[in-house]
């Protein structure tokens, strides 16, 4: 894998890049390189912790569609979490096992895959405003989320505290079957993940090649400019 620089940001990843390739193994100890995938749609998501309720409502909503969809076979879902493998066992498998769990989960305690995708994270100051950051939670999201929470104890959430950077921001990277990044998409805020439509145009081929900060003058009122990205920094 490349190595990580703090020193300097490494080349942002937009569309139209080849994805870069990367060889690991999952959560489950089975050797897994990206170029594995050639000939297949990816949807490479980088997300924060493994007990992350925002985390865990976009995967369980992503589920939810995966396997009511006819074009769910066609896509190869890669998650990634800065947190070790036994918690993504623990939070995102539960009792079932990494060969029965529709998608990939790679676990990257040492930053390298979030470096060489250039993942960002929130200001120091978008995360001081991190309570108008709830003004924007639907009370549907709310609730979704609060039930997460209830199944994470106090002892598992203080430690999802220090598996990474706390500021983080969530990431997806919708891949074709050249490998080639056919729509990015970086979040503004810890909630924020890829809308489902998106990654429906994906697999249908009617990607329009947006970047990562194509969005409606809707959504960007939305967003309070506390939330300023920035190049990740492991903290």
């Amino acid at each position: 894998m490349r190595e990580s620089s703090s020193s300097q940001s490494p080349p942002s990843v937009e569309v139209g890049d080849i994805a870069p390739n990367f060889t690991t193994r999952t959560v489950d100890g089975k050797p897994f390189s990206l170029s594995d995938c050639g000939g297949k749609k990816v949807m490479l998501c980088f997300h924060r912790f493994a007990a992350c309720p925002f985390c865990n409502l976009a995967i369980h909503q992503l589920i939810g569609r995966y396997k009511k969809l006819a074009w769910a076979s066609r896509l190869e879902v890669i998650s990634v979490f800065q947190s070790p493998g036994r918690n993504v066992e623990k939070h995102i498998l539960g009792e079932t096992s990494a060969s029965d769990y529709p998608f990939t989960l790679l676990s990257d305690t040492e930053h390298e895959l979030y470096d060489m995708y250039n993942v960002q994270s929130a200001s120091v100051l978008g995360s001081l405003c991190y309570d108008i950051m709830w003004a924007t939670v639907s009370r549907r999201e709310m609730r979704d989320v609060r039930e997460f929470r209830k199944k994470i104890s106090d002892e598992d959430y203080d430690e999802m505290k220090q598996e990474g950077c706390t500021r983080l921001l969530p990431a997806n990277f919708l891949i074709d079957e050249d490998g080639r990044v056919v729509d990015c998409f970086r979040a503004r805020n810890i909630k924020d993940h890829i809308p489902l439509e998106r990654v429906e145009l994906f697999l249908l081929g009617k990607s329009k090649l947006q970047r990562a900060d194509d969005r409606s003058v809707e959504e960007c009122n939305k967003t309070p400019r506390f939330f300023r990205i920035l190049p990740f920094k492991q903290d």
